[in-house]
């Protein structure tokens, strides 16, 4: 005998050692994975709020353009639906002075540009101040 041990004393506390080592190497494991499953559960969190925040903001402007659509396309409505009394008045000059007329041209170019109705033909088509500023 060696050093006076039972060698099957030394199995034994070599198969403890060898378990208590695979344990913690398999515990160690398990606790890693499961740090970074929570590591990605987090990343996956602020991925889903910024694409629902990008989702609401997309259907914001889905709205917003539906209604200035819809303005539109009422605008336009209203002045085809204007100038039929005034077409079927008789023209006997080339220059369009008569004020209906004048008006409706205006309206139509202020929808065309989207300006506001009511401004003149020269005021619509008008690039505003601020926009010249914000592109220097």
């Amino acid at each position: 005998m060696m050093f006076g041990l039972n060698p099957w004393a030394l199995l034994g506390a070599g198969a403890i050692f060898v378990g208590s080592v695979t344990g913690a190497f398999f515990y160690g494991r398990s606790t890693g994975i499961d740090h970074q499953l929570a590591i990605e559960a987090k990343v996956m969190m602020k991925a889903t709020a910024a694409i629902e925040k990008g989702r609401k903001a997309i259907d914001i402007l889905n709205g917003r353009v539906t209604e200035a659509r819809n303005a539109q396309s009422t605008e336009s409505d209203t002045i085809r639906h204007d100038a039929a009394p005034i077409i079927l008045r008789p023209i006997y000059r080339t220059p369009c002075v008569d004020a209906d007329g004048v008006r409706l041209l205006d309206r139509a170019v202020a929808n065309a540009n989207r300006g506001l109705a009511g401004q003149s033909a020269d005021d619509a088509a008008r690039v505003p101040e601020s926009a010249t500023e914000s592109g220097r």
